[in-house]
């Protein structure tokens, strides 16, 4: 029996998780702001870091900013399903240059926002960095 892979899927092997990288991450990578979203990235070309995907993705929200678990899970599900909707002009944006990255999300203000609002602005940051690839890959060709 073979699986076929989903297009707008966002599987485990997609999920941006050890420790080592969410630092690096968060030390050395850029980041891009849509209040109360912003996005820390950071890409890398070298072959042997790059995974079967190639883009890997972590979301989070702060403990203290919402103190209850249940609020910051579901911030994190709308989170991982803004960018599962919104991610195939990245990804292809990425193939065609042959890069990989390392992309987490994180929830900052007391606000919550509806799906549509967190697609909305998930949207503007993924334009914001399809543009930044296409100008970061520019000055290295």
């Amino acid at each position: 029996m073979s699986f076929m892979k989903k297009k707008n899927g966002l599987s485990k092997t997609e999920r941006l998780k050890k420790r080592k990288n969410i630092a690096s991450l968060f030390q050395s990578g850029a980041s891009i702001t849509q209040t109360p979203i912003k996005l820390y990235y950071h890409f890398f070309t070298n072959k042997l870091i790059a995974t079967e995907s190639k883009i890997l993705v972590g979301v989070g929200t702060s403990k203290s900013i919402y103190p209850q678990a249940v609020v910051r899970n579901r911030i994190k599900r709308i989170l991982r399903e803004a960018y599962r909707l919104n991610k195939i002009n990245i990804t292809h944006a990425l193939q065609h240059k042959g890069m990989g990255a390392h992309l987490f999300f994180f929830y900052q203000k007391y606000k919550t926002l509806t799906l549509n609002e967190v697609m909305e602005r998930v949207k503007k940051i993924l334009l914001q960095l399809e543009h930044t690839i296409q100008n970061q890959t520019a000055t290295n060709e």
